[in-house]
């Protein structure tokens, strides 16, 4: 498989920026070894050593947090250079101390290259070139010390012991380093494979729903053609008709269902009522009082209106409320709250979705029933994937609001634990 210059790029950063902490660990140790030599030594070019690789790695780290995909192509070279520049500052240290001479310093300068060895044989994939680089650097390193310690022996044996223990030390970690390139590079392609196998499950899924669903309502069509074709009396030739046309506006709303799923619905915002919007939809569902408790915060109940698309809001709620309901005993409730939230930074992740600051109206609907697994909940927002009990579900309501919720720029995001409960929770942007 051959990589782009942003796969390239993208495990660059995995290799190399880690998490936080794991980056301050190794700079506070870094420097705390480094101030320690300089305080005993008294030399402060081991200050303007550690303030030189920070700088660098500093820039280094930086630029591969700032790197984006479209600008790829002359971004990976730079990086390239970036990290040939911090390897090449880094490399003076031992290559310094090992000068100094002092056999205490020489043996630190064994440890910060052992330690170098390690931490390039152990890093996340990286690309062939700066595996090689690791490899080269790292041998250079070792041979430089062999040959400092076989110069001034007299010719023997003796001589050629240093690059004979430096040889098998080389080869010990470029082995290491290209195996461990070698094991990251199967398991990047066996993660591709995988990944490829599950978008053609989910299109072959996505085509036998739309295919079952349709045929269902193709066959009440055909069949009413059949029986209007027959009907003798006008009442029979009515209800015929009024089931074509029911059939037809099934057909329909599955056609909008799959649109919003896949963000292709032309959004028609206006300006409504949140409240008004919501206590329609309960009085449409004909829900008994004793089922439901409807919470609208204050700042809701006295905002005029807000800017919302009022035909998928209502079939988002309506959707979300009657999975609440489905998947609730008679004698629990199904709660609705309404609110106005402000972020003043990026959300955590829900689902895959940051929502960037700004105003949001949020919409919570939540049950006490049966709730939903963590194996279900990995597939709750995938088509034709549905966990009711109802056999004649589509499977297409979480996925269509999920959509229209990504298309209008918020979220959905779900919470559930069995035997707890579920809670949906809806954020569309003001």
């Amino acid at each position: 498989m051959k990589r782009t210059a942003w796969d390239n790029l993208r495990l660059l950063r995995a290799s190399d920026t880690g998490s936080l902490v794991e980056l301050i660990g190794r700079f506070v140790l870094m420097a705390a070894g480094t101030l320690t030599v300089a305080w005993w030594t008294t030399d402060p070019n081991l200050l303007i050593w550690i303030t030189c690789y920070s700088v660098t790695q500093a820039i280094y780290i930086r630029f591969l947090h700032s790197a984006r995909q479209d600008l790829a192509s002359w971004q990976y070279p730079l990086a390239l250079a970036l990290n040939i520049v911090s390897s090449g500052t880094f490399a003076v240290l031992p290559i310094y101390l090992w000068l100094m001479g002092n056999v205490t310093l020489q043996a630190s300068a064994i440890c910060v290259i052992w330690t170098h060895a390690i931490y390039n044989s152990a890093r996340y994939p990286v690309p062939r070139g700066i595996a090689i680089w690791d490899a080269l650097s790292i041998s250079a390193l070792v041979l430089y010390i062999a040959y400092d310690l076989s110069h001034g022996r007299p010719d023997g044996i003796e001589k050629w012991i240093p690059f004979f223990v430096a040889s098998i030390v080389t080869a010990y970690f470029n082995v290491s380093i290209f195996e461990n390139y070698r094991r990251a590079n199967r398991l990047e392609q066996a993660e591709t494979n995988l990944i490829e196998r599950e978008r053609l499950d989910a299109v072959g899924r996505i085509t036998g729903g739309v295919a079952h669903d349709f045929n269902n309502i193709l066959t009440v069509i055909l069949g009413q053609i059949d029986l209007f074709r027959q009907a003798d009396s006008p009442h029979e030739k009515s209800a015929a008709i009024a089931a074509v046309e029911d059939a037809a506006s099934r057909a329909a709303r599955l056609t909008r269902k799959l649109q919003a799923y896949a963000q292709l619905s032309v959004l028609q915002p206006t300006e409504h009522r949140i409240d008004h919007l919501i206590e329609d939809v309960l009085t449409n569902l004909a829900l008994p009082e004793d089922q439901f408790t409807l919470n609208i915060s204050d700042a809701v109940a006295a905002s005029p209106t807000v800017m919302i698309d009022v035909a998928q809001t209502r079939a988002v709620l309506l959707d979300l409320i009657l999975n609440a309901i489905e998947a609730s005993d008679e004698a629990q409730t199904v709660s609705v709250f309404a609110d106005f939230e402000v972020l003043i930074r990026n959300s955590l992740p829900m689902h895959g979705v940051v929502l960037s600051p700004g105003r949001y109206l949020v919409v919570e609907v939540s049950d006490t029933g049966r709730g939903i697994s963590v194996q279900e909940m990995r597939h709750v927002f995938e088509p034709f994937y549905s966990t009711k009990r109802a056999p004649h579900s589509s499977g297409l309501g979480l996925a269509m609001a999920s959509g229209f919720a990504r298309q209008a720029g918020g979220a959905l995001h779900v919470v559930s634990k069995i035997g707890k409960g579920t809670i949906v929770t809806l954020y569309l942007p003001l």
